[in-house]
């Protein structure tokens, strides 16, 4: 009849299903911080949509800069215009606080060498948290609770960081906080130190630094509160002289010497010459 079939080929695409995934490179941030979000989408048609359920991000694979103030969490949903069935994915960032920070020196003053215990409001923070103290003399202390030593006056500023277990660093200062006053320094001599009980009247001068006030004891029960006394010993002895010397601080020293006061002996040597003569101490007089 003339006709004749003719067959057709039919290519039919059939595109994979939709895989999608979804990263950041920071999933915990700390409180302020930001990270950023990414959907990578492969298969289906390659005419992907984007619902994403922060409607901020747009029909966007992103990147998406994120800073949310607590932890979150993103999903997408993603389809093609292939009919595929869409996919979903979620992300969850986590936000970290910072550590709680805070300086309390116990004392906070006081004289060289002054002991202080430090510490900080620590209940709050998370297990592994770890802190650095500095305290401005060249020493650093990594305890939660620290003691430190003062061994020299000044006035000292004291910083503390703690770090979270993710990485979230707090650091504050407490400038003048530490204050160290400085000791008085005793320091006397006398003059004589080892003299005769007939000749036992001491002047002491005093030498000291940082001074504003004295106490002397001069071991005999006598005391004095001038600054360069003089004392007369009535007995023979060794007797140890204190000086305490004060400051306007309250900060005192103390230093001691020795003052020795002999005996002066008489003696009678009869001769053919001077009779009648006693001798005393390289003086002369004549009896009666």
């Amino acid at each position: 009849n003339g006709s004749s079939d003719t067959a057709e080929a039919v290519t039919i695409f059939v595109s994979d299903p939709i895989s999608v995934s979804i990263s950041s490179p920071e999933d915990t941030i700390c409180e302020g911080d930001s990270t950023t979000i990414t959907v990578l989408t492969n298969g289906g048609d390659g005419n992907y949509s984007y619902i994403w359920s922060d409607i901020t991000f747009g029909n966007s694979p992103g990147p998406h800069t994120v800073s949310p103030n607590v932890t979150t969490t993103y999903s997408v949903v993603v389809f093609d215009s292939c009919g595929n069935l869409p996919f979903t994915v979620q992300l969850t960032i986590v936000v970290s606080p910072y550590p709680d920070v805070m300086i309390i020196a116990n004392p906070s003053d006081g004289c060289e060498i002054l002991n202080v215990l430090f510490y900080s409001d620590t209940i709050n923070n998370p297990q592994g948290t770890t802190y650095l103290w500095t305290f401005d003399d060249g020493s650093t202390s990594s305890s939660a609770m620290a003691y430190h030593t003062y061994e020299q006056g000044g006035v000292y500023n004291v910083s503390l960081s703690a770090t979270s277990p993710y990485g979230c660093t707090d650091t504050t200062s407490a400038n003048g906080q530490i204050n160290v006053y400085p000791d008085a320094v005793a320091d006397f001599t006398a003059f004589p130190t080892v003299t005769s009980v007939f000749n036992a009247t001491i002047d002491f001068t005093d030498n000291s630094l940082n001074t504003t006030s004295w106490i002397w004891s001069f071991g005999d029960g006598d005391t004095s509160y001038s600054t360069n006394p003089q004392h007369t010993y009535s007995d023979t002895g060794i007797f140890m002289v204190t000086l305490i010397a004060n400051n306007a601080y309250g900060c005192p020293d103390t230093i001691t010497e020795w003052i020795t006061i002999e005996p002066d002996y008489s003696y009678f040597i009869p001769n053919s010459f001077f009779p009648g003569t006693v001798a005393r101490s390289g003086r002369s007089s004549c009896r009666p």
